[in-house]
């Protein structure tokens, strides 16, 4: 785009970065992490064929998107059930997944931290997930937040697809 080292990159909701791996997880939260993964593979069990868990270096994620319909929510409501009883685990949902933290992050503040450290006088946040309006939530009006798709928001802006981001993109390195 000609402005790759502009861009500065966040993952895993905030608790990784291009420049910062992320900060190793204690022995409270190794075990939490266990105890997460083994209800998510629980979870997808009971979802069937189709459902599988991604595992992050702080918390796992049950994806049902593909299991049967009738046995998506009993996977995912199983999941929210059971982790309720592990002491500092965190759930974010989001479209027919559930990530269970070991460690709590959000995207927000992770923004709002890269913000404040590069004394940015505007942040564009572009997102397609349901957990991007944690992000959204927390951008003034002198920022951009643009969501992708047509599922419901409260960004201001919005782009149809990975495409039209790619446009976006091309068009604001161009300026």
């Amino acid at each position: 785009f000609g402005f790759e080292h502009d861009v500065d990159m966040i993952g895993s909701h905030g608790m990784e970065t291009r420049d910062r791996a992320m900060d190793p997880l204690d022995a409270d939260e190794h075990e939490r992490l266990a105890a997460l993964d083994t209800l998510a593979v629980e979870a997808s069990e009971r979802a069937g064929d189709g459902a599988w868990v991604e595992r992050k270096p702080a918390s796992v994620v049950l994806h049902v998107r593909a299991a049967q319909p009738e046995r998506r929510r009993e996977a995912i409501d199983h999941l929210r059930s059971e982790s309720a009883h592990i002491d500092g685990a965190t759930l974010k949902a989001g479209s027919n997944v559930l990530e269970a933290f070991a460690r709590h992050a959000d995207k927000g503040t992770a923004l709002m931290h890269l913000a404040n450290e590069l004394s940015a006088a505007t942040t564009v946040f572009v997102g397609d997930d349901v957990t991007d309006e944690e992000a959204f939530a927390r951008l003034s009006r002198t920022d951009v937040a643009i969501k992708v798709g047509d599922a419901a928001t409260i960004a201001p802006h919005r782009l149809a697809d990975p495409e039209a981001v790619l446009v976006f993109l091309h068009t604001l390195a161009q300026r």
